[in-house]
């Protein structure tokens, strides 16, 4: 099958399972929901705080925040499988600087690792080394945090849904680029390392032929990319419109858990109409390689970048916690409708044990 037609039939597919949560089912999440103590900025203990600290590649900073993660993987179930993308690369600063991407996977089980398509939702967790002590609050300490809310959220929901006789063949991955940041200057070689290496390996590593598949980056159903949140009144436009459909679905997420009173922010939307499709891959970030290669991207960024961008001030205190707290439960809605777990909650809901 062409790489083309392989694309639109993923699309096809994707908006077809796309299964919308009835009010009872989103209210259900409201009550399952991991505590949201988790965000705060000074909980030591929760997913925020330990990535509010310096953590470019390389450094001992780094590996702590990616035992943070791999840590939180190990507390789950034991089907998710944890892997370390570690490599070396030159920058104009440094040779044979240490990367490492921490990438989450769990499937459907008993669904071939050809079969299956795999929703991933990434970030990246480094941070610039200028200026000197960039903490990197909303870029990118928040939708690391995020990505890990949404996994604890939906946690018990996924494995009620998959312990069932289930013809479910979407998975889910979560990534943690490192490497996004620049060493100096943003050039085509001097950033998104992490992201550049994940999707050339994955497109060298093939399938046999006659499978449906041609490589594991055929696997990746859609690339859902956070980047820059927690600063107050983002401004979200669709970039892609093979992706259009999602944004459009985030947009009534939002609506809906606004009209039923779960959402703290100010703001009326974060994905405003109509969308902007010319800015789509203009925005240098860790999508660019997967996009080149034919991966359909739900970018996740504000188009008119925050104030604290790529200042010191992009720390702790600067954060809009009503902005982080809604994101955490709109994307937690969204992954649930894509994976198609509302049933899961509601059997949550009325399960005294699991609450």
């Amino acid at each position: 099958m062409k790489r083309f037609e392989w694309i639109l039939t993923c699309l096809a597919a994707g908006a077809a399972a796309y299964k919308q949560l009835t009010t009872g089912q989103i209210l259900a999440i409201e009550k399952a929901h991991a505590p949201l103590d988790y965000l705060q900025r000074d909980d030591e203990n929760g997913y925020l705080a330990p990535i509010l600290i310096v953590r470019t590649p390389g450094t001992e900073n780094s590996t702590k925040v990616q035992t943070h993660f791999t840590s939180f993987f190990d507390g789950l179930s034991e089907d998710w499988r944890i892997t370390k993308d570690e490599f070396s690369a030159d920058t104009p600063i440094a040779k044979d600087v240490h990367f490492t991407n921490i990438i989450a996977s769990r499937d459907p089980p008993g669904v071939k690792e050809e079969d299956v398509q795999r929703l991933m939702l990434s970030a990246h967790y480094d941070s610039k080394l200028e200026p000197e002590g960039f903490i990197g609050a909303i870029d990118s300490a928040v939708p690391c945090a995020v990505l890990m809310y949404v996994v604890n959220t939906i946690e018990k929901a996924l494995n009620s849904k998959w312990k069932k006789a289930s013809d479910a063949k979407t998975g889910l991955e979560i990534v943690f680029f490192d490497g996004e940041e620049a060493f100096k200057d943003w050039t085509d070689t001097d950033s998104i390392y992490g992201a550049r290496q994940m999707a050339s390996s994955l497109e060298s590593q093939k399938y046999p032929a006659g499978t449906s598949k041609r490589s594991k980056l055929d696997t990746i159903d859609i690339m859902v990319l956070l980047d820059l949140l927690g600063a107050p009144n983002p401004y979200i436009p669709s970039y892609f419109r093979s992706t259009d459909w999602l944004h459009q679905e985030l947009a009534r997420t939002q609506h809906r858990l606004l009209q039923l009173g779960l959402l703290k922010s100010r703001a009326e939307t974060f994905f405003p109409r109509p969308p902007a499709f010319q800015l789509g891959g203009r925005i240098g970030d860790d999508h660019i390689p997967f996009l080149q290669r034919g991966v359909p991207v739900l970018h996740l960024i504000p188009a008119i970048f925050p104030d604290v961008w790529h200042k010191i001030t992009d720390d702790p205190e600067h954060l809009d916690m009503d902005t982080v707290h809604d994101w955490a439960l709109i994307m937690t809605v969204f992954t649930a409708e894509y994976l198609e777990l509302g049933d899961g909650f509601q059997t949550l809901l009325h399960s005294s044990t699991d609450l």
